[in-house]
């Protein structure tokens, strides 16, 4: 492919942005705005975590993500805990993130800092990598504006949650796998590859999106596809690996992602708690005694015990499931009440909204490199949540992806003609 050459443009389709999407005159003032981004980002999240932790009603969950947190509390300030005894159940990537947080600055809310700049950080990387991936200036703007400030996401910013860490590991290989594409090198390939292992050990329902990566690549890449493609499976492999091959050895199973897995199974697909959060399911008596039957197993034998019961609910009423994956579906975007098909009228709108020109979006610039990234990004993600359990924040990440369509999807209608839209030059 061209070096330099972005793709919002196809067949039939007119051509967004050209070889000159970033003109180098406008480039000092983009990494300005990438400089202010990054800064009221962090303010706004920095501002919202310290809210949260003046009116907090639940502990930092420090025993979830955050309990390498706790061992080096309990054991000594060691730096070798951190590679010692990687728990099955969260898996290695986000607790150790989280643990050398907290061994760098050993207090509770050392996370809440880390998760404060890495959203910063993703929030300016996303917005250039837009800019240079042929959006143009203002609709990588609103896009990640929108994602900013979206109300819904403050609480995230309180807790020992993964989201602000997977956005940052997620807007990384997104705007690495574009500048493949439009570049490609064997180090970007490879670096790629790590990159998608590395996420996909830190969240398992990326597995889609990460599957579509070397799809992506073979298509849109003109010249040696096929070694980029390669590359990019070796870095994958060298990346993941690793943690299957060690789980395999010290457990004799094979465990490529955690033993969480079976008990999110479980919750999602449990039709009397309605795929609910944990505490909602807690106060059903049913659920509880079905709980405390895991007790005294290995995590093994516990996410053995979890996938059989989820298996088992799935054969029994085939028909119910598929209405609580649309369900499921409906709750990745909305807040959902328990037991009720009616929305949180305000989340229902953004979504609706969004979904809806981003389909635009779809449709006119289907041919576009840019549209066709953020459509994977969204639907692996979207399509994996709603098989197995969904909650609102788990779309934390992949916002900016449905912002920018649908901004995109706005200004395909508003600017028929390119001519009149910033990003068309």
């Amino acid at each position: 492919m061209t070096s330099g050459m972005t793709t919002l443009s196809g067949i039939g389709t007119p051509a967004i942005s050209q070889v000159t999407s970033a003109p180098v005159h406008q480039a000092p003032s983009i990494f300005l705005w990438a400089l202010l981004i990054l800064l009221a980002s962090a303010a706004w999240a920095g501002f919202n975590a310290s809210t949260e932790q003046s009116t907090r009603t639940y502990p930092l969950d420090l025993d979830g993500w955050g309990h390498l947190a706790l061992r080096l509390k309990s054991s000594g300030h060691h730096l070798a805990l951190l590679f010692q005894d990687p728990s099955l159940w969260k898996g290695a990537v986000v607790p150790f993130a989280f643990g050398l947080a907290y061994y760098i600055a050993p207090f509770d809310e050392s996370v809440l800092v880390l998760n404060v700049v890495l959203f910063a950080l993703a929030a300016a990387i996303l917005f250039l990598g837009f800019y240079f991936l042929g959006a143009g200036r203002w609709p990588a703007l609103l896009a990640v504006l929108f994602w900013v400030f979206y109300p819904p996401n403050r609480y995230v910013f309180g807790y020992y949650f993964a989201e602000p860490f997977l956005a940052f590991l997620s807007a990384l290989l997104f705007v690495l796998i574009g500048l493949t594409i439009l570049r490609t090198t064997p180090y970007r390939a490879a670096a790629s590859g790590i990159l998608a292992g590395l996420l996909l050990l830190a969240r398992a329902p990326y597995f889609l999106t990460v599957c579509g990566l070397p799809l992506l690549l073979g298509y849109h890449i003109s010249e040696k596809r096929w070694r980029a493609a390669c590359l990019f499976g070796v870095g994958f492999l060298v990346a993941f690996s690793p943690w299957t091959i060690r789980n395999y050895l010290a457990h004799g199973e094979l465990i490529p992602f955690t033993t969480e897995g079976g008990k999110v199974l479980f919750q999602g697909t449990y039709l009397a708690g309605d795929d609910a959060i944990w505490d909602a399911l807690r106060r059903r008596p049913d659920f509880v005694e079905i709980e405390a039957r895991e007790k005294g197993k290995s995590s093994i034998e516990q996410n053995h015990y979890w996938q059989a019961l989820a298996l088992q609910q799935i054969w029994q009423d085939p028909a119910g499931q598929l209405r609580l994956c649309v369900r499921k579906a409906i709750r990745f975007w909305t807040y959902l009440p328990e037991h009720s098909w009616v929305p949180n009228w305000k989340t229902a709108l953004v979504a609706a909204l969004s979904l809806v020109f981003a389909g635009v979006a779809l449709v006119r610039l289907r041919h576009s490199l840019l549209v066709q990234m953020c459509a994977l990004w969204l639907g692996g993600l979207w399509v994996l949540h709603a098989l197995i359990h969904a909650e609102l924040r788990y779309n934390f990440p992949v916002l900016p992806m449905l912002f920018l369509l649908a901004v995109l999807g706005v200004r395909s209608l508003w600017f028929p003609n390119p001519r009149y839209s910033d990003g068309y030059k």
